[in-house]
């Protein structure tokens, strides 16, 4: 009978090594257990954890900056197409499956290393409820995968990529304006080239010189209207107007029609 058991508890703690069992198994999986897990290589970090009464998971998401509140049995957003899910949540240690594989996620590495929840550690952030898919109906889906990398590895927002985008070009790779910006997120000559793009005509590299540009936008400017307007009538035409939106027609029109696209993408109200 013993020999039973211990060869049940065995078989149990393989499969979900292996990623084979149920959801009701991981659910009742121990924390050494989890701790044996891979960890995973999706782009949110575990922020801190709730547990006891109300167990709850601090996720933030590295690609939208977001940071939502997840518990048990609850499908991450991760804006892509892959289902997520959270399984199990341990003091600063969460059980995930992605697919048939269980993962793990831990404080380790991010920016608080907390082993519970506190309010006064998430002060600068923002809690929100998952969000609406990143790829909508009404706006193009060909180069997602493009502009959720370069993202993902510039900390830039996709929805106001993809927003720029549709502005610009409306998903024309081949496009070229009468100033001869080219590509995608319209890139001239000059600043693909100090940007270390070689083919303006080809998304990937279109798309992650964009997003260099943008992000050192947002980042000079601290303001996403304000980085808005610079892509289109340039820096230094924002910095002579105070810091404010220049007068131009054309640009004001740019940052209305952009901020739009905007907020139909995350499926927010414009303000």
């Amino acid at each position: 009978m013993k020999t039973v058991i211990i060869l049940s508890i065995l078989f149990f703690t393989s499969s979900l090594i292996t990623g084979l069992s149920s959801y009701a198994k991981a659910v009742n999986i121990s924390y050494q257990d989890a701790q044996q897990l891979s960890e995973s290589n999706h782009d949110v970090w575990l922020l801190s954890t709730i547990t006891g009464s109300g167990t709850k998971a601090i996720l933030k998401n590295l690609v939208t900056q977001v940071v939502e509140s997840y518990t048990e049995n609850l499908g991450i957003d991760l804006i892509t197409d892959e289902k997520v899910k959270l399984v199990k949540v341990y003091p600063c240690l969460v059980v995930i499956q992605a697919g048939s594989a269980y993962e793990k996620i831990t404080c380790e590495g991010s920016k608080l290393n907390s082993q519970h929840f506190r309010t006064e550690a998430l002060w600068e952030y923002s809690i929100e409820g998952p969000k609406k898919s990143f790829s909508q109906n009404k706006f193009d889906t060909t180069f997602d995968h493009e502009i959720l990398n370069a993202c993902s590895r510039h900390g830039v927002d996709p929805h106001l990529v993809k927003a720029i985008i549709k502005a610009e070009s409306n998903f024309n790779p081949r496009a070229v304006s009468p100033k001869n910006a080219r590509g995608l997120m319209q890139i001239i000559p000059a600043t693909a080239k100090s940007y270390g793009v070689r083919n303006s005509f080809d998304p990937s590299s279109n798309i992650n010189g964009g997003v260099k540009i943008l992000k050192d936008l947002i980042d000079y400017f601290k303001d996403i209207k304000l980085a808005v307007a610079a892509y289109n009538a340039g820096k230094n035409a924002v910095i002579k107007y105070n810091n404010n939106v220049p007068p131009y027609p054309e640009t004001r029109q740019y940052v209305k029609k952009v901020m739009d696209y905007y907020h139909v993408l995350k499926g927010t109200s414009v303000n």
